[in-house]
């Protein structure tokens, strides 16, 4: 189940989407994500990718950024 805004209300539904509709969704989010990393790439900005919301693992990949970015600006 997939919850779908109503532009106009705001209201949310759930929406059961069939498998080729969530193979195509996947699909369409993977590519927006990829262009959207890229483009901040192009800018020479490093993304961080927090792929879960618990505390330790949002905590290790903002210190693994943080920790690069220091070791990056101290060779300069």
């Amino acid at each position: 189940l997939v919850p779908i805004a109503d532009p106009r209300s705001g209201s949310v539904s759930l929406v059961r989407l069939g498998r080729g509709q969530a193979a195509r969704r996947r699909e369409a989010n993977e590519r927006r994500f990829s262009a959207t990393v890229e483009s901040f790439g192009a800018l020479g900005m490093r993304v961080v990718v927090v792929s879960s919301a618990e505390q330790h693992d949002v905590e290790e990949a903002f210190l693994a950024w943080s920790e690069e970015r220091r070791r990056t600006r101290w060779a300069r």
